[in-house]
């Protein structure tokens, strides 16, 4: 059990065709966490068959790995790819590792058959012997648990693009998030820095302008960005009139566009020139 957890392990980073990692995946995914559990639980035969412990190891598979998923989602790792293959594979070589030692202490007589547990003669038998709609239920059963399962594990590994958009933000004269101009004088020029990053994952040109209520006060020159590309720069504004508390408007234009695709304030006020 242990050389197949850390054989399908290796192969993400070797095997190359995804549907081929997919493939291998599902026996990782919906039965060897589940085998190792009720090995570690029953490491003696019992009244357990090889049929009915691959069928206990499915379905405890299957109540297992939501449970690691669930968790994942509140640690700090969060459930991507890589965090989900290492969990299911330290759990299947824990559960593993406890199977192996329960087994070595119980009597030999007692000890469930490694070679018995795939079940290959019992399955036989059982589906020489079983009716058409006992088969024909089975088949669906395994083919829907191994349609939901492998659509799930490749959802997971690739996970949807993330939303296009326009970063925008404005900084203070020294660029950082403070120091943020709020008193002006009417005539005398004022320094915003105004940056834009292109996330739209498609050449884009834009351009900001600063309003004052109706009053452009400022603006930039059109920039064109590449996808992921980013542009920062100082934008000189000169105040005219004299205000109380007005909101210093900062658009953000994709052209040709002529509404604004996103907006940025400040409130300032506008004292008298010297």
């Amino acid at each position: 059990m242990g050389l197949s957890v850390l054989l399908f392990v290796s192969s993400l980073s070797v095997v190359p065709v995804e549907a081929l990692r997919v493939a291998l995946g599902v026996p990782f995914v919906l039965f060897l966490p589940g085998y190792a559990l009720q090995a570690a639980f029953l490491p003696r035969t019992g009244g357990l068959d090889g049929v009915e412990r691959a069928a206990l190891s499915f379905g405890l598979s299957l109540a297992l790995v939501p449970l690691v998923g669930l968790a994942l989602h509140f640690s700090p790792w969060g459930i991507r790819p890589t965090p989900i293959v290492a969990a299911l594979a330290s759990l299947t070589l824990v559960m593993a590792g406890v199977a192996y030692l329960r087994r070595r202490l119980a009597s030999s007589q007692n000890r469930a058959a490694g070679s018995s547990v795939p079940g290959l003669q019992p399955l036989l038998r059982w589906w020489m012997t079983g009716g058409p709609g006992d088969k024909a239920f089975a088949a669906a059963v395994i083919v829907v648990v191994i349609g939901v399962w492998g659509g799930l594990i490749y959802a997971v590994s690739r996970p949807p693009p993330s939303e296009a958009f326009t970063e925008f933000y404005i900084l203070g004269p020294t660029g950082k998030t403070e120091g943020y101009p709020s008193q002006l004088r009417a005539g005398t020029p004022a320094e915003l820095r105004v940056g834009m990053v292109n996330r739209e994952r498609r050449p884009g040109t834009y351009h900001a302008e600063l309003y004052l209520g109706e009053e452009k006060v400022g603006e930039t020159l059109p920039q064109a960005l590449q996808a992921g590309e980013k542009w920062e720069g100082a934008v000189t504004l000169v105040p005219k009139h004299v205000s109380d508390k007005q909101k210093l408007q900062v658009l953000l234009y994709k052209e040709p566009a002529t509404q604004p695709e996103s907006e940025l304030y400040l409130w300032v006020t506008v004292h008298p020139a010297d």
